[in-house]
């Protein structure tokens, strides 16, 4: 796949020497309609085709000066991706294997004529054999080849091969906007581009092959007859109800519940505010808090009584966060003791930029070590908390995160609405579960996957908790499943007193392929963990896998029933035509698509031993996507998946920091000294991987399993960490 030179617009450059390409995705699939072809515009990244190497290097500082760049590991060319190159003197392609000296300085031996052998530089060869004479010979070469065959090759003569590469790491958190703005196009726009590259397709050599199998191609859209569920009602405090139109509500300054006696105390990172911003802001916010129900404790009601810290994240060894956090925690206990109340803390870290290294530590120190609630904000989102706390929708944003992490309730779905009261039933009591599993990237291969159970621990499903496993394999079925649901099934009771008649399992992130291996073994590991429980507890079991990555897309032909740009208004279900014929699937748009063309889940349901009809799946399911507690609008996938994303994010934070998989310093990592390019290069450059094993053997494996064990043991969420820490 290649761009044409007429239609550039078909590809987007995203910074760092990589850019998107647009292109066309089909699937021949067996429905009830019979046999479909599924077509749509799919976009993927790739390097830069023909670029120097120079260029593509200049491009990643030019980033890092912004700090635009993840940090200098992932910004080299990795040894496992093993980029092809070309030679601009030769049409010789060779693979990337390491950086070197630069070319005035990296010698190598050669044999001359007479067979003696004898030392001279790369410039030197260049300008003696090649009749080349260097421009920069002060850069560093690059090593092509193998590790054990060294090929020494000045950059300005290298350039990124003229075949496609597709990227394979992941992006930074400033490309991956700019590549879902490119993907981020409305309903028809996206109907006319898969219209036209499939009319640009070579359709004579096509229906030459289809006609020898007797096959036609119809290139006309699907039509199909969909239905919109009605919305629920919201119950909010003492039973106030409230309407939901398009997938949004208004908040009306209350919650259902909010915590009372909170105590914040605030930690400023490397000076990012100043007193005087942050007083009126923070008031506003403060204000916003009380305006929702949160009461604070005596003494803390107001910003001046808020304790504030410093603490400069560059200077991490003399300057650690930890005796900061416990010095707030010792001043907690003494109020307890004096007023013989339980108070609610939270630590408010205000940033002064996104930064992963920074904001690992503070969750691995505030969940792992000392059991605090916290939060982390912006300082430019800080300074938006301005003016008039009642129509502040930044501070009502964050407290909505606020409320949730110090164990309030934001909203509850009504028991008429949907058939709600089916599956809020305290007689027969409904335990919800989402389970998702996140790997690494592609080229890591040393840090686990992590494999996150998260369930209901109250009736009115309002309220989650979270178990998660680290585990090498690199597929997704989770291997040890059974002590993770016995912890959930044990939290439901604790909490809401009750023993679950019914267990419906959300199951994101598996393969069509998948579907019936990975079923039976987490079913199984569900019977272990109810026999060890208690032999004879039988409740009905569902499971239902939710499917986001696939490519089935829908726009409204009328537009009194469009939604945002010919978007489906939310509710939509389809559920005939384009499913399975042999199992029972549905698709489901649950959310207000604002930003280009909404893509439905899709829910396939696998085992039922509860036996639900599909009216009461597809209205479980939409109830269920009411009920994330970030925003005040319905989701595109229900809570208990989305919250098991969550708790997967999470624990990437505590694995990382764990296991110190960036090799620098938290000070380094957007502070480059960029007086020496020479330094740079070589400390950009240098093979992360020297030495390991190749990927895949089984000597990776075993350290692969060695770390995820002892991973298990290290990382454990402290017991006097909020339920909720993860929203």
């Amino acid at each position: 796949m290649l761009p044409r030179a007429d239609r550039r617009e078909w590809s987007h450059d995203i910074g760092a020497g990589i850019e998107a390409w647009t292109g066309v995705y089909s699937a021949v699939k067996v429905c009830r309609k019979g046999l479909m072809l599924n077509a749509d515009v799919s976009t993927k990244v790739f390097y830069k085709l023909d670029m120097p190497v120079m260029d593509y290097y200049l491009s990643i500082i030019n980033d890092v000066k912004r700090g635009q760049v993840m940090n200098r590991r992932n910004i080299a060319m990795d040894e496992r991706q093993r980029l092809s190159l070309k030679f601009t003197y030769s049409d010789i392609y060779m693979k990337y294997v390491g950086i070197g000296k630069p070319a005035n300085v990296q010698r190598f031996t050669m044999n001359g004529q007479n067979g003696e052998a004898f030392e001279l530089t790369v410039e030197e060869y260049f300008r003696r054999y090649k009749d080349i004479e260097l421009r920069y010979p002060d850069l560093p070469v690059i090593q092509c080849g193998s590790s054990s065959r060294h090929i020494y090759i000045p950059m300005e003569l290298v350039n990124l091969s003229d075949k496609v590469q597709r990227v394979t790491k992941m992006l930074n958190e400033f490309q991956l906007p700019k590549l879902i703005r490119v993907c981020g196009i409305d309903p028809k726009e996206r109907f006319k581009q898969i219209d036209y590259m499939l009319n640009g397709l070579d359709q004579s050599r096509m229906d030459n092959f289809l006609h020898s199998f007797d096959v036609e191609l119809d290139n006309r859209f699907v039509e199909l007859n969909g239905r919109v569920l009605p919305s629920p009602h919201l119950e909010l405090h003492n039973g106030f109800r409230i309407a939901v139109r398009d997938g949004v509500w208004p908040l009306e300054n209350q919650v259902k519940e909010a915590p009372v006696r909170v105590i914040f105390g605030v930690i400023c990172v490397d000076r990012a505010i100043e007193y005087q911003q942050f007083r009126p802001c923070f008031k506003t916010f403060m204000s916003a808090c009380e305006l929702f129900g949160m009461q604070f404790a005596d003494g803390f009601e107001t910003v001046e009584g808020v304790p504030l810290y410093e603490w400069d994240s560059s200077a991490i060894r003399s300057n650690p966060l930890l005796p900061k956090v416990i010095e707030f925690k010792t001043s907690l206990f003494e109020h307890e003791r004096s007023h013989h109340v339980k108070i609610k803390p939270m630590l408010i870290f205000i940033v002064p930029r996104e930064n992963p290294l920074v904001y690992g530590h503070v969750k691995v120190v505030c969940d792992l070590k000392e059991g605090i609630a916290s939060q982390v904000l912006l300082s430019k989102t800080l300074t938006k908390m301005s003016g008039n706390p009642e129509r502040c929708a930044v501070a009502h944003n964050v407290f909505l995160k606020v409320n949730a992490k110090l164990d309030g309730v934001n909203n509850g779905v009504c028991r008429e609405s949907l058939e709600w009261s089916k599956f809020t039933n305290k007689n027969e009591a409904t335990l919800f579960i989402g389970v998702d599993v996140t790997h690494p990237a592609p080229t890591d291969k040393q840090s686990p996957s992590i494999a996150a159970v998260v369930s209901s621990i109250d009736v009115t499903a309002t309220r989650y908790s979270c178990s998660f496993k680290l585990q090498h394999c690199r597929n997704d079925r989770i291997i040890q499943m059974v002590d993770p649901l016995k912890e959930r099934l044990i939290d439901f009771y604790r909490k809401s007193g009750l023993t679950p008649a019914h267990i419906v399992i959300f199951r994101d992130g598996v393969s069509n392929s998948e579907f019936l291996g990975t079923m039976n073994e987490e079913l199984t590991n569900l019977k272990v963990a109810m026999n060890q429980l208690e032999p004879s507890y039988n409740p009905t079991v569902s499971y239902v896998v939710i499917q986001k990555r696939h490519h089935t897309r829908f726009y409204v032909e009328g537009k009194q029933y469009a939604r945002c740009k010919s978007n489906v208004p939310p509710g939509t279900v389809v559920d005939d035509d384009i499913t399975s014929p042999n199992i029972f699937d549905f698709y489901l748009c649950s959310h207000l698509g604002a930003i280009g063309t909404s893509r439905p889940a899709h829910y396939t349901v696998l085992y039922d031993s509860w036996n639900l009809s599909a009216d009461q799946w597809q209205q479980m399911a939409y109830a269920l996507c009411h009920l994330y507690t970030r925003c005040a609008r319905s989701v595109s996938i229900p809570a208990p998946i989305y919250y098991a994303h969550l708790a997967c994010k999470r624990a990437r934070f505590y694995v990382n920091e764990t296991l110190l998989v960036i090799p620098y310093s938290i000070s380094g990592y957007f502070e480059i000294d960029f007086k020496d390019i020479e330094v740079l290069f070589i400390d950009m450059f240098v093979s992360f991987f020297r030495g390991s094993s190749k990927p895949g053997s089984s000597l990776e494996s075993k350290e692969g399993e060695r770390i995820a064990t002892e991973l298990n043991e290290k990382i454990r969420v402290h017991d006097n960490t909020p339920r909720m820490y993860y929203v």
